[in-house]
């Protein structure tokens, strides 16, 4: 077991440099202007240099040279080097090679998946809120950084155990260690003395999430941003992308079948999957689901429920899609199953043929319903 004390007390835990400190400040700050960010990134050295270094890499694709920081910063934008400032304060160069290279890999990988994530949900519902729930999403899994860096030699065959079974990261670390990355994570941002808010994220983010796992339920991935159908992208990196980061960030939380429910904006058809897209479902061993009722509960909450109770039995077996998002839907699902219910209506968690179009990376015959094609 570890004291986690000592992990608390250890010189190789992370720091947060005082610029990253300020960073963060001005990021949470709606009347901040590029020239004060400028000026607190001009007032280190090594992270302006790594920032301007960073704007130059063909990640951002600028056309012309990016020469100074009082340049970057507006092309950037606050976010952005904010994050970069963090990033760097986190990150070493003993990441980069050995043993536990690869862990640290997919640590940060996990990070900037679930960072994205955060500020795309936060467009679409709390706009205002988007800066601070990409920094939170970047500092949710701080705690496996934090073990990794004080006790590798007791965290690595965890994490190698979990990577191979799946399941509960924070449960298996508190039956091996004694401790897990959530509780360590928050009492890190506690020392760094981060807000509030930010921390009870962190202590909550894992809780819904197994919960789910506990009483039974399936996880599946459904894209990365929620955007255009993927038969509508025009651009196979992007579409294989919006399949491969949500999968990503799900990790262990994933069905073994991979399940993937494209986003069709209501509708089933041939926009649902582009060629790219369909090649990397089947060759990754993917289970494509769709569905044959949606009544428009994200844009007409009120009713949804008599819709739904409406059309069940137009098949012997129905795939009902429905929505938990803010608009106050929900509250009708507990009448909708009980109803359901009492009228002898069997709710299984099973997929039907007709709504698994590619299964295990098999495609079905009739897979050219919802992609042009195979190549």
């Amino acid at each position: 077991m570890i004291d986690p004390k000592k992990i608390l007390a250890s010189s190789q835990l992370p720091t947060l440099p005082s610029v990253a400190m300020k960073l963060l400040d001005l990021a949470r700050d709606p009347e901040t202007e590029f020239n004060d960010v400028i000026e607190v990134v001009k007032a280190d050295p090594a992270i302006a240099t790594k920032i301007l270094k960073a704007a130059n890499s063909s990640f951002f694709g600028f056309k012309s040279p990016v020469t100074s920081i009082e340049r970057a910063v507006p092309l950037l934008g606050t976010t952005v080097v904010t994050t970069l400032a963090l990033s760097f304060s986190l990150v070493d160069a003993a990441m980069a090679s050995g043993p536990l290279a690869q862990h640290y890999t997919a640590y940060w990988k996990q990070s900037i998946v679930q960072a994205v994530a955060a500020e795309v949900l936060a467009e679409h519902y709390a706009k205002t809120l988007s800066s601070d729930c990409f920094l939170t999403g970047l500092l949710l899994d701080l705690g496996r950084l934090a073990i990794l860096k004080t006790a590798s030699q007791d965290y690595l065959p965890v994490l190698v155990d979990w990577e191979s079974q799946g399941g509960s990261l924070p449960e298996l670390e508190r039956g091996r260690l004694g401790i897990d990355h959530v509780s360590i994570g928050a009492a890190l941002m506690q020392q760094w003395r981060l807000p509030t808010k930010l921390i009870d994220a962190v202590l909550r983010h894992h809780l819904s999430a197994e919960r789910v796992l506990a009483e039974g339920h399936w996880l599946g991935n459904h894209t990365m941003t929620h955007g255009a159908p993927l038969g509508k992208r025009n651009d196979p990196a992007v579409e294989v992308g919006e399949i491969a980061l949500a999968q990503e960030a799900l990790g262990s939380l994933s069905h073994p079948d991979k399940l993937f429910r494209p986003n069709g904006s209501g509708q089933v058809g041939p926009h649902l999957l582009s060629p790219a897209a369909l090649d990397f479902i089947i060759e990754r061993g993917y289970t494509v689901v769709i569905w044959d009722i949606y009544v428009r509960d994200t844009h007409e909450p009120e009713g949804w429920a008599d819709r739904a109770l409406a059309r069940l039995g137009e098949r012997d077996w129905n795939v009902l899609v429905a929505h938990d998002l803010p608009t106050g839907a929900m509250k009708d699902l507990p009448w909708l199953l009980d109803t359901v219910l009492d009228a002898g209506i069997e709710i299984v968690q099973e997929i039907p043929d007709h709504a698994t179009p590619v299964r295990r990376g098999r495609p079905a015959e009739w897979v050219a319903e919802v992609s042009p094609g195979l190549h």
